[in-house]
């Protein structure tokens, strides 16, 4: 899945296919490496992403093999590895955050945990509520909620309205933002890719929305870098 995710690979099925052949035969990524003809920015995403972490190797110990590879002339490429298998076990692991967001930067999408799981318990610490929390909340009830945005909406024909999709590791959140507010906040909704949401809930018909009054940004645990997501954007 990962393989198939990567940007820069996504049409070339030469390069997939000799990577599941790597996997069916048991052979080393070294040996893909060799087998393929990638520039350096697709086996570095294919490093960083996890692809070759069922070879038994961590995502930066992957990457310091390849980029090792790569920058050996040709006509050394043989079986001299040696010395890479011996100094991979020096190099730390990704955390888990890391892993994520090179998942993002590689795939735009992560298979594993979703960010918001990192973020989790310094929210439920703040009083922020998960989109599942929302069901046993009464209509008019003021909350407080966050996410990921994956959908801004501002249609022509909504009179200045603004429809925000937050996406949470349980589920999706609807954000209505009103003219005024949306005037007030343009910057901090519009330069922001997660949010703190805070006001009324709403229930109708079935569908859940808040109408956000005050939007701030959601920086990573422990720091004041805004999470980077790209969210799909549409007028």
């Amino acid at each position: 899945m990962k393989a198939t995710a990567i940007k820069s690979t996504a049409e070339n099925r030469h390069a997939l296919a000799n990577l599941r052949q790597s996997l069916i035969s048991k052979l080393p990524h070294t040996r893909f490496v060799r087998l393929v003809s990638l520039p350096q920015s697709a086996l570095e995403q294919l490093a960083l992403s996890g692809a070759f972490d069922c070879f038994g190797s961590t995502r930066r110990q992957a990457l310091w093999e390849v980029l090792a590879l790569v920058n050996t002339c040709q006509g050394e490429l043989s079986l001299e590895l040696e010395p890479v298998k011996d100094s991979r076990e020096k190099i730390p692991a990704m955390s888990t955050g890391e892993e994520i967001a090179s998942d993002f930067k590689s795939m735009g999408l992560s298979p594993g945990q979703h960010p918001m799981t990192l973020l989790r318990k310094e929210l439920t610490g703040q009083g922020i509520l998960n989109s599942n929390d929302l069901y046993a909340k009464e209509s008019g009830t003021t909350v407080n909620v966050a996410g990921v945005v994956v959908i801004r909406q501002r249609p022509m024909t909504a009179k200045g309205f603004m429809f925000i999709t937050l996406e949470d590791e349980f589920g999706c959140l609807n954000i209505v933002v009103k003219p005024d507010i949306f005037k007030k906040q343009r910057e901090t909704l519009i330069m922001n890719n997660a949010l703190i949401v805070r006001r009324l809930l709403e229930k109708r018909d079935g569908v859940i929305n808040v109408i956000g009054k005050v939007f701030t940004a959601l920086s990573k645990p422990g720091s004041s870098d805004k999470i980077s997501i790209k969210s799909r954007d549409f007028r």
